[in-house]
């Protein structure tokens, strides 16, 4: 509409109004006081305020103006209409007063009208209709040939006298009464003449340009038809004024056309920039009519490619320069010149034909021959000379690669950029020679100092890359790299890693070097054997996250690839072992399977494919016969079988050393055979063994087979050896028991073997407990069943029966300690259950055992042949320092307490130390079949100190009893069992050396009473001896370290003060400490305080100090972290200590009204909320100038059932005397409500914490005020 405005329009005037209104204020209000600038400023606001009220008021009224608008048009279409109506009238009112009262008819023609009536015509129009309109009769065909014959004449002898370019004069042809001039690729005009007379001029009848280029789609339409028009009326003008008219005809269409083809060289040269060549093809000059310069082979110096350019090179951008010259108008032409100068381009013609890109690309392919000839220089007098050549189709410098193959390097010229690029077709897209390529065309572009190495860098990867080429053809499959610690011997600049298949240890090393000549390359062939490493983690290698696998190299050999190529050589030629050697050696008899596929051969060395086919078994058989050799096995050749692997015939085995002479050459002459073979990537060793003649075992088969199974990566040879002479030591025993049972020996009575076959036996006694010995890796390896009492002492019966060789011994002390074992063995799993894993036992000798506490305290168990059970102090043996003993702390008060334990079981002295010393001299005579089963007496008194029944062999003997064992009656053809003599003497020098050990023998009644375990506290006399042994201790040893780490005395520091007969004496300021082991019974510890001042603690303080010991710290599970969190607590300050204790009292006597129980933690609960400030189990208190402790309440009245543990931090600074909750992180797991509960505790500690900060009470600790005021409050959490 007419009459409105845009809201916007209108909002946008206000606010450049009151912008330009502000920037007027702040140019003119720096220069007036500060009352006049206020002034203005509300002035200002005032009005731009009302301007926008307005505005506002207009916007709501325009809202609801719908109806008014309408109003409006329709007020609007009724005035129009009445306009109408009123202009209409007054044209009506004119046409009436002053036009119709001047008109009037003509008058009629009546001459006219009698012509038309009578004579049916109207003679009477003017004759110049007749003569403009009216056309001529046209002339006869006769008369036609007539004057086209007499013009053809006339215009004969009018050229005859006229002067005519030299292109008229062959182009010429008269016909049908006029002449046709022709110039091919320019124009083409037909003339004539009016008649005879040679002063009338010609006549330009058709002018057609022929200019144009099948690449410009102006072929036809070159010029406008204006254009046409115009040079036709020119050329017309021309001929009427000039002399020489044709002559000055084919000038001007001469010079106009060779202009219109220069103008069609630019419009191509602009099309094929745009569309196909871009920025490196471009039109650098153009003059229209004169000249023309093309430059190509452009380039953009930011590219990243152009960074090694020479200043030479990026200077050698082509350049083609195209004029119009000649001598006259009549002899113009193209004149084509080329910078850098060419020879031998005939791109001339092409800029005729106006081709442009037939021109450029005959400047291009002479150019880059030009620079592929410069190239060819420098490979001349060096080894590439022989396998360069210059090759045409397509234009590239050739280099061959290798001899085997048609692999060649070609170098050619980029046509779009001039940059020289290097391929190896079909390689070109593997990504190693890629990557060479670019490394070549880089050093083209720079000074080419290394490009003749880079072309042998190259020429290897080719190889290499036509060897995986060849392996993926033969169906296996190669890695590139192996994860080996080791890098392997091999100089080799590539090589590739050959997966044989079913031997996941074993790959065919592939790798190529350069021999004398430049193609003349070496295909080198290996076998590796390699051994997985444990996985484990290297961080000093950057390696994090899952430990990675690694492998170890076993062996590499070479193979020699030629010789398997000779004719009728089928073997697998070995040129070094492990070492490498240098010598070569052929392995005979193995045969190699024919190539899959001959036609390989094409594609690299026939040797690739052949190696690169050998069988997993084949490769295994190489290994096999250095092993065997190396290991002086004597073995036949290799017989192939068939439908089954090669097998190779062991035909005798070395004597391995520490073996049995005889026994090696009765087992050597019951060696019925022994062969070697291959299954599935491991070795079968199957040995055949007559076994009729040795020993007789019921149900036996006369002929033992042992079947050995070996990995790959395995020495077969080394692991034969092994195994043969681990059925060396496994006869000498059988025989020796064989002849023992014949001769019916009580050392052997009651057992009876049940099975054997050389590499294994089993033997069984009355009560069908059986073991098992078997014979491998050069050991013999003893095994029990689960449930066999023995299995405590598996380990030391395995390593006895290795160092004897003597199976009558073991029987022997195996039938004479069955009781005790079996005992022991019950025993092994209560104490277990019973003592939290802080009591193990452990077995050093079949007769030795070993009772370990916490690692520190050891108690030496020997199990006598007569029942009974020797004990000594493992702490301070002499024997072995360096096992467990050497690293325990002797036991004190051991021989005390075992006094006190046996006078209370049996009232009784128990032995003393002259006593066990007379016993032991008494030990010099052998025992007898009686002695040996008789059972011992129950009491003390009655238990009589009996030898071990194993031999000296064993590796833990005690320091004063003898631990030899005696040998049955020697029988007349049997040597007799080692004799006792040298290790009685052995045990009397130990004796003596160790003066101040003891030891004690117990009854196993006794026994028993010592490790048997209270319901109530779950606990043994020797568990709570031990343990509150360990908690004086511990007390100790906290306090010294104390001091040392605190480095000077400070307030409540506790010290030591003197130590008289175990016990143990401390004091603080404030305390007198008194601790000592009862010496009652040994079985808890004696715990009272003194006050080192009067009136600073009451009786009740001190008795609740004492309770809180006994009840929380010296009791199961005898913790040495609680022993150090109580020392710390009487380390604090006096005023913290009191609280402490008034701590104590609420946890031992809760109020009946209160709302939480609290518990003083002397270690940080395993399910503690705050996992960030502390570790479960470790001490919980700690005091740094501010006691941090750990408190746990469970909700009695408030939140029954509900347990916290949180961390409370006190500073007992006088200015801050402060109690709240330390800073923590919570679990992922905590629940809102504890973490509620937590911050109202937090709020109540610290505002009872600052009531004692300002009141009178501020000298006393508000740690236990704040913790009372938790129990005492229900903490109500509002939802």
């Amino acid at each position: 509409m007419a009459n409105t405005i845009p809201l916007s329009s209108l909002i946008g005037f206000l606010l450049h109004k009151s912008y330009h209104e502000l920037t007027v204020l702040s140019e003119l209000l720096p220069k007036k006081s500060d009352m006049e600038r206020k002034i203005e400023l509300v002035e200002y606001a005032r009005t731009t305020r009302l301007l926008f009220i307005r505005l506002l008021a207009l916007v709501k009224w325009a809202s609801s103006a719908g109806n008014l608008t309408k109003c409006d048009e329709v007020s609007r279409a009724l005035e129009q209409r009445s306009l109408i109506y009123v202009d209409a009238a007054d044209q009506l009112m004119t046409l009436a007063r002053t036009t119709l009262v001047n008109a009037s008819l003509p008058n009629f023609s009546l001459a006219g009208a009698i012509d038309v009536l009578t004579l049916g015509k109207y003679p009477r129009l003017p004759t110049c209709i007749h003569d403009n309109i009216v056309s001529l009769p046209p002339l006869p065909r006769e008369e036609s040939l007539r004057v086209c014959t007499e013009l053809e004449h006339v215009i004969q002898q009018r050229l005859a006298i006229t002067a005519l370019p030299q292109k008229f004069l062959t182009s010429s042809k008269i016909a049908n009464g006029q002449v046709q001039f022709t110039v091919p690729f320019e124009f083409e005009v037909h003339l004539t003449v009016l008649g005879d007379d040679p002063m009338l001029p010609w006549r330009l009848l058709k002018l057609d340009i022929l200019v144009g280029s099948k690449h410009t789609s102006m072929m036809e339409t070159s010029i406008h038809p204006q254009q046409k028009d115009y040079l036709h009326k020119l050329l017309q003008s021309r001929l009427f004024t000039d002399q020489s008219p044709l002559l000055d005809l084919y000038n001007t269409l001469h010079t106009f056309c060779m202009a219109l083809k220069l103008e069609l060289l630019h419009l191509q040269v602009q099309l094929f920039s745009s569309q196909v060549a871009g920025d490196h093809v471009k039109v650098e000059e153009y003059f229209p009519g004169k000249l023309l310069r093309i430059g190509y082979w452009r380039h953009d110096t930011s590219q990243h490619y152009l960074s090694n350019f020479t200043m030479e090179q990026l200077s050698m951008t082509g350049k083609i320069l195209i004029t119009i010259g000649g001598t006259s108008s009549c002899d113009l032409s193209f004149v084509l010149e080329h910078t850098p100068a060419l020879a031998d381009c005939d791109a001339c013609e092409a800029c005729e034909m106006l081709d442009v890109r037939l021109m450029i690309d005959k400047c291009v392919n002479t150019r880059s021959k030009m620079i592929l000839q410069d190239l060819l220089i420098l490979f001349k007098n060096t080894a590439f000379e022989p396998h360069v050549s210059m090759c045409d189709e397509p234009l590239s410098l050739q280099i061959q690669l290798l001899s085997s193959n048609q692999c060649h390097l070609h170098l050619s010229v980029d046509k779009r950029i001039g940059r020289l690029i290097a391929s190896v077709l079909p390689l070109t897209t593997n990504n190693a020679v890629q990557d060479k390529l670019e490394e070549i065309e880089r050093d083209l572009l720079g000074n080419r100092s290394n490009l003749l190495n880079l072309i042998l860098s190259l020429q290897l990867i080719v190889a290499m890359v036509v060897v995986m080429d060849t392996v993926v053809d033969c169906g296996l499959n190669y890695s590139t790299h192996l994860p080996i610690l080791k890098p392997l011997p091999l100089s080799l600049p590539q090589m590739i890693y050959v997966h044989l298949p079913d031997v996941p240890n074993i790959y065919l090393v592939v790798g190529v070097s350069r021999r004398d000549g430049f193609c003349d390359v070496e295909y080198l062939h290996y076998l590796l054997e390699t051994l997985h490493v444990p996985s484990v983690p290297l961080p000093h290698l950057g390696v994090v996250g899952e430990p990675s696998v690694f492998l170890a190299t076993r062996s590499l050999v070479q193979l020699d690839g030629q010789l398997l190529l000779s004719s009728g050589n089928r073997t697998i030629p070995v040129l070094a072992s492990r070492m490498l050697l240098k010598r070569k050696f052929d392995l005979s008899n193995l045969q190699l399977p024919s190539p899959k596929r001959l036609c390989l051969v094409a594609k690299a060395d026939v040797s690739v494919g052949v190696c690169a086919q050998l069988s997993a078994s084949q490769a295994a058989i190489t290994h096999l016969i250095k092993q065997l050799t190396r290991a002086g096995i004597v073995h036949h050749t290799i017989h192939h079988e068939a439908h089954m692997s090669p097998v190779v015939h062991v035909l005798q085995l070395p004597f391995p050393s520490g073996c049995d002479w005889e026994s090696y050459q009765l087992l050597s002459n019951r060696l019925k055979s022994c062969e070697v073979r291959w299954c599935e990537g491991k070795w079968i060793v199957k040995l055949l063994l007559l076994q009729d003649v040795i020993v007789s075992v019921h149900g036996a088969s006369s002929v033992a087979v042992c079947r050995y199974v070996y990995g790959f990566s395995e020495d077969v040879g080394e692991r034969l050896i092994h195994d043969w002479s681990s059925l060396l030591k496994l006869l000498a025993p059988v025989l020796e028991l064989a002849s023992y049972q014949q001769e019916g020996s009580v050392a052997v009575e009651g057992w009876t073997m049940t099975e054997f076959d050389f590499h294994k036996l089993k033997i069984s006694n009355r009560s069908s407990e059986q073991l098992t010995i078997l014979a491998e890796k050069g050991k013999l390896f003893l095994q029990l069943a689960d449930d066999n009492p023995f299995n405590m002492v598996h380990s030391s019966l395995e390593l006895m029966l290795n160092r004897s060789l003597c199976l009558p011994q073991l029987l022997q002390g195996m039938q004479s300690t069955i009781q005790p074992i079996i005992l022991l063995h019950g025993l092994h799993n209560e104490i277990k259950q019973h003592t939290q894993q802080y009591i193990s036992i452990q077995s050093k000798s079949p007769s030795l055992i070993l009772l370990v506490f916490i690692n520190m305290y050891c108690i030496e168990l020997y199990l006598n042949a007569n029942s009974t059970i020797t004990i000594a102090d493992g702490g301070s043996s002499a024997v072995d320092p360096a096992g467990i003993q050497g690293r325990t702390t002797p036991l004190w008060y051991l021989q005390s307490f075992l006094q006190r334990f046996l006078r209370d079981q049996s009232g009784e002295e128990s032995y003393t130390m002259a006593t066990m010393s007379a016993t032991v001299s008494s030990i010099a005579t052998p025992i007898t079949p009686s002695q040996t089963s008789s059972r011992s007496s129950t009491s003390a008194s009655a238990a009589v100190l009996a030898p071990s029944p194993y031999p000296i062999a064993s590796p833990r003997p005690s320091p004063i009893v003898s631990l030899s064992s005696p040998s049955p009656p020697p029988l007349p053809s049997l040597p007799p069992l080692p004799s006792p003599h040298a290790s009685s003497l052995v045990a009397e020098k130990r004796s003596t050396s160790n003066s101040g050990s003891w030891s004690r023998v117990l009854s196993w009644e006794q026994f028993l009473s010592l490790l048997s375990y209270n319901e109530g506290d779950g606990q043994c006399p020797l568990s709570r001896f031990l343990g509150n042994f360990y908690l004086l201790n511990q007390f100790n040893m906290q306090v010294k370290q104390d001091k040392m780490q605190s480095g000077s005395s400070r307030e409540g520091q506790i010290q030591l003060r003197s130590v008289d007969r175990g016990v143990y004496l401390f004091h603080t300021d404030t305390l007198d400490l008194h601790i000592a082991m009862d010496s009652n019974n040994f079985q808890k510890l004696t715990f009272s305080v003194q006050p080192a001042q009067e009136h600073v603690w009451s009786d009740s303080e001190l008795e609740t100090l004492c309770e809180y010991f006994h009840s929380q710290v010296s009791c199961p599970p005898y913790s040495g972290h609680a022993v150090t969190a109580f020392v710390r607590l009487l380390s604090v300050p006096l005023r913290v200590l009191k609280s402490c204790v008034h701590l104590m009292q609420l946890q031992m006597s809760p109020p009946a009204d209160c709302y939480w129980h609290v518990r003083l933690c002397l270690t940080v609960p395993h399910s503690i909320d705050a996992p960030d400030i502390a570790v479960p189990g470790n001490p919980a208190v700690a005091f740094r100038g501010k006691l941090l402790t750990f408190l746990e309440f469970r909700g009695v009245r408030s939140y029954p059932g509900l347990e916290l543990v949180i961390p409370i931090l006190h500073d007992p600074m006088a200015k801050s005397n402060s109690t709240h909750l330390a800073k923590l992180q919570h679990a992922p797991n905590t629940s809102q409500l504890k973490i509620s509960i937590m911050q109202a505790m937090d709020n109540v500690l610290r505002n009872t914490a600052h009531e004692y900060h300002f009141s009178p009470q501020q000298h006393q600790s508000s740690l236990y005020p704040c913790i009372q005021a938790i129990v005492n409050n229900p903490l109500t959490i509002n939802n």
